[in-house]
């Protein structure tokens, strides 16, 4: 599509083209017989955009259709007004693009004779004829909006233009605000009110954008404006609430206490986070100021009433305020700590409110965090208080579930593992993404000093958590970690028999290896112990074991 350029041009110099804040019909006029109405503007603008042109437009649009604009070219500029022909209409949005200079003789239209005639064209241009003249009206929308022009805002929603687009082409200042906002920017009563009746919301869903809009909303003294907007949105879907909520974060966490006060006094719940579990990514007002340790933030959500809260708000309640008390213990904070009990929060009824411990499933995951984090004055912390290394016993283990001792072992701080075994961590619990016992880790990763004190804590060395997996001597053996298999053989590494699986498998996988100095050990050690008649020879372990090493090996591929 091509479109002539300057437009403007071709209209009456003496016909102000530039919008102003609801014009008055005077403020249009010129002197005497050379007065014309907005329509005629328009369709003068219109006429000059498709006749102006004519060698432009001639290879676009056809021929029959440009022999009937022709035609009706020759009628008088009132007489098509009156019988409404839309053929000029239906050419002019087909074949040419928007200019930015129609938005300025759009504008004015400012009353209900003025929308009749220019919603048929906004009706075509709003339709399926393109991305460019939807964003047209999209623009004027909010233009209409910034301009307090009521007739228009209200046309362009009849015709269903989208109600929430943001600002693109308004006032630097106005950037990423929708049409309410703008309105609110402008003062303009009356259009604020009938965008809030066609649905539109105070906030766009970006909470960097909504926050910045408060913010000059506060410094502005707008809030008059905002804060009925703001009471509807607080109860409003859960989409529209959740922006708010963002924006009180953002707001805790930009420590802006105006905002923070508009948006709790209109009904943000600070411990919303409208999600199941407790999340970074969904975290409340309150979990943020406990996070980020905003003890003036903390203490007036802590006065908030809860009378009307229901049921599972009054869970996340108390759920978050449980995260409080845990919290308050780990920083030694007596007064958070008082302050959450003068809630009424208490320790004992949590379990049976929440249906499981929470405050040991809220000590575990914090313990985790601390372990991951190496920080052993805060697992010091948490294990003092009560939290227990172990998952809780009460609730379902989750499949991946990696245990602080685990956590502790791969971070190889022997200090904290020793922590944690002081704290009571089994160190026979199988970690369920590995599928191997602790013991089986300390040997994997040749660890001599970590299998000795998991030992000496009562770990099992002959367990093997699944048939095919490789007990915690035949991974040393496989290894050719001679030293570790003298200390499994000395704390209880069961090989006795002759068909022993767990003797026959060591020795296999030490012979298979290579270390020879091993299948003496054990073979020596098994003569000291149980006598020559318990030991096999090498030759006829290596040929059994072989065979049942493909089956061992076809089982496990199966299984994973």
């Amino acid at each position: 599509m091509t479109a002539v350029s300057q437009l403007s041009d071709y209209i009456p110099t003496e016909t102000p083209l530039e919008a102003t804040r609801s014009p008055s019909p005077s403020s249009h006029s010129i002197s005497d017989s050379t007065q014309r109405s907005r329509p005629e503007i328009l369709y003068e603008y219109m006429r000059a955009a498709i006749f102006i042109g004519d060698d432009e437009l001639s290879s676009i649009i056809p021929i029959r259709e440009r022999c009937s604009l022709h035609h009706l070219d020759k009628k008088p500029v009132k007489e098509l007004l009156c019988h409404g022909y839309n053929q000029f209409l239906r050419s002019f949005v087909d074949h040419i693009l928007p200019k930015d200079d129609l938005y300025d003789i759009m504008r004015v239209f400012d009353t209900a004779e003025d929308m009749a005639f220019l919603k048929p064209l906004l009706l075509i241009a709003n339709s399926d004829v393109g991305w460019r003249w939807k964003e047209f009206c999209t623009n004027l929308l909010l233009q209409a909006a910034n301009d307090g022009n009521e007739f228009l805002v209200e046309m362009l929603l009849d015709i269903g233009v989208y109600i929430h687009a943001r600002a693109w082409k308004i006032q630097t200042y106005q950037k990423s605000l929708n049409a309410i906002q703008i309105a609110i920017h402008g003062g303009n009563t009356r259009v604020i009110d009938i965008l809030d009746s066609r649905g539109a919301t105070i906030f766009t869903g970006g909470r960097y954008e909504d926050f910045t809009f408060l913010s000059d909303a506060s410094s502005r003294g707008a809030m008059d404006f905002v804060k009925p907007l703001l009471t509807k949105a607080a109860t409003s879907d859960v989409r529209t609430a959740r922006n708010g909520i963002e924006v009180l974060i953002l707001a805790v966490e930009r420590s802006h206490d105006n905002i923070v006060d508009v948006l709790l006094e209109t009904g943000f719940n600070p411990y919303s986070n409208f999600h199941e579990e407790p999340s970074p990514l969904r975290e409340s007002a309150f979990t943020a100021a406990l996070r980020m340790t905003k003890t003036k933030y903390l203490e007036k959500f802590l006065e908030i009433p809860c009378h009307h809260f229901d049921s599972d708000q009054r869970q996340e309640r108390l759920r978050q305020l449980t995260a409080g008390y845990v919290s308050a213990c780990c920083f030694e904070d007596l007064d958070l700590k008082n302050a959450i009990l003068d809630t009424g929060w208490d320790p004992v009824k949590v379990k049976g409110a929440m249906g499981y411990d929470f405050v040991q499933a809220y000590l575990y995951d914090a313990l985790v965090v601390a372990v991951k984090r190496h920080d052993y004055d805060r697992v010091r912390c948490l294990t003092q208080i009560g939290a227990s290394p172990n998952y809780p016993s009460d609730m379902i283990a989750p499949r991946d579930l990696v245990t602080p001792l685990r956590w502790a072992m791969e971070g190889g701080t022997m200090f904290m593992v020793r922590q944690l075994i002081a704290a009571g961590a089994d160190v026979n619990l199988v970690s369920s993404q590995a599928h191997e016992s602790p013991l089986q880790y300390a040997v994997s990763t040749w660890n001599l000093v970590l299998a000795k004190s998991l030992v000496e804590a009562g770990a099992n060395v002959n367990l093997c958590p699944r048939r095919w997996s490789r007990s915690a001597i035949e991974i040393a053996a496989g290894g050719g970690q001679i030293e570790m298999v003298t200390y499994l053989l000395k704390s209880g590494a069961d090989i006795q028999g002759r068909y022993n699986r767990n003797y026959r498998r060591t020795l296999y996988r030490a012979k298979r290896a290579g270390y020879d100095s091993i299948v003496d050990l054990l073979q020596d050690w098994k003569r000291t112990e149980f006598g020559e008649q318990d030991c096999d020879t090498i030759d006829n372990i290596m040929e059994t074991m072989a065979r049942n090493e493909l089956e061992f090996a076809s089982e496990e591929d199966e299984t994973e």
